[in-house]
């Protein structure tokens, strides 16, 4: 597995007033979080860590082997529950790749 500081990065917020309900959506699509402190969530995979933290919007983050198919999968959960999102995805670098919204 390739070290963690290598990996790309994906900053996100949701339109979600406490981040237990966003991990509550994830968990329903099939991510597993646990409670990371007093009303933070993270999740870690092979390929991804992501935190959930704040509100007014909730705040997704964290270091992604692929952060495009990372977010897309994030992406599918919110759009079918019709909360609004935005997801920055960036390089090692911290070079802009993509954005993934549903904002106008």
């Amino acid at each position: 597995m390739s070290d963690i500081d290598t990996w790309a990065h994906l900053y996100g917020r949701v339109a979600l007033s406490e981040p237990k309900k966003a991990a509550d959506l994830l968990e329903k699509a099939g991510w597993k979080f646990r409670k990371a402190g007093f009303d933070e969530f993270d999740a870690r995979g092979l390929e991804y860590e992501i935190y959930i933290e704040g509100s007014l919007p909730v705040l997704i983050h964290g270091p992604a082997l692929d952060p495009l198919a990372t977010a897309k999968k994030l992406e599918v959960v919110f759009r079918d529950a019709g909360i609004r999102y935005l997801f920055e995805l960036y390089d090692s670098n911290r070079n802009l790749l993509s954005v993934i919204t549903d904002e106008k």
